[in-house]
Order: C-alpha cells, then sequence, then structure tokens
C-alpha cells in the first residue's frame, strides 16, 4: 500500500485512533481481553497530554486519514551503561489491511524515532498466534531469539 503514511500519533488523532481501536474490537473480538471505554480512553490520552511525551510514543499508519495500523514504543535510559533502549510494545494492522506492508512500515517508523533520540537497539516480544508469528519471522531485520522472560504481576 503506498499511500500509507507513517506519524507519529498526535493529539489530533485521537477520535481517529479510537475508530481504530473500535473496528479492532469488531473484526477480531476473540483477541482482545479488555474492553474499549472511548471515554476513558480520550480523557487519559489527553490528560496524558500525548504530543508532549518524549519517551513514549504511538506510532500509525494512515491511509486516507483513517488509520489502519498502530505501534506503541518507548524508550528505557539505564544507568548501568548509560544507553537507551527502545521497547515495541504493541503493533497491530487492522485485519483488512494486512499483507500490503504496513506493519513492516510501523517498524520501519518505530526504528526511525528511535534514532532519532539516540537509540541503538530496541526489543518487543512477539505475540504467539500463527499470523503474528509469520509476519515477525518475514522481518529479516529481526534477531529472533529463545530468552526466558520473567513476569510476576503486582495488581
Amino acid at each position: 500500500m503506498k499511500d500509507v503514511e507513517i506519524t507519529v500519533c498526535k493529539e489530533y488523532d485521537i477520535e481517529a485512533l479510537c475508530n481504530f481501536e473500535k473496528e479492532a474490537r469488531e473484526t477480531e473480538k476473540d483477541i482482545w481481553g479488555w474492553n474499549f471505554n472511548e471515554e476513558d480512553y480520550i480523557n487519559k490520552l489527553k490528560m496524558l497530554k500525548i504530543d508532549d511525551m518524549e519517551n513514549t510514543k504511538i506510532i500509525v499508519a494512515k491511509y486516507k486519514d483513517k488509520i489502519v495500523g498502530r505501534c506503541d514504543i518507548s524508550i528505557n535510559f539505564t544507568l548501568v551503561d548509560f544507553n537507551k533502549t527502545g521497547y515495541v510494545d504493541w503493533i497491530y494492522t487492522l485485519k483488512d489491511n494486512r499483507c500490503m506492508g504496513i506493519g513492516k512500515k510501523l517498524l520501519r517508523g518505530a526504528e526511525d524515532y528511535f534514532k532519532s533520540k539516540g537509540v541503538s537497539s530496541f526489543y518487543l516480544f512477539t505475540a504467539s498466534n500463527n499470523e503474528a508469528q509469520q509476519f515477525y519471522h518475514r522481518q529479516n531485520e529481526l534477531s529472533i531469539t529463545k530468552e526466558e522472560v520473567a513476569k510476576r504481576i503486582l495488581i
């Protein structure tokens, strides 16, 4: 899809982002583990002032002013070696827009943002479903490893 624009989500994109979230839940009800409350979501994003957040961003893929893909990223700074590391928290393309290169463009948009902030590497956790695994394994630039992840639920 040539006409897809990859940008950092701004406050003026919030309505389009909500439409994206609603469509995602309508088309793939079985993968969403939480309900979407549009009013609450809008209020939280506005309260956070997403335009001013530097180390957490939403990268969006827009096609004719409609958001068709989303990639949430963050940057971590460590005092051990003073390096910045990027983290891709979430990447999702609407079902009808898959296999058109949008996911790859979203990853490239994340990389570009990371590079602009002095980040030298990033990591992500791959989703376990077959479609997502196929996507990640097609990304030749990614090195997929089998590392253990420790997790503890605090709340």
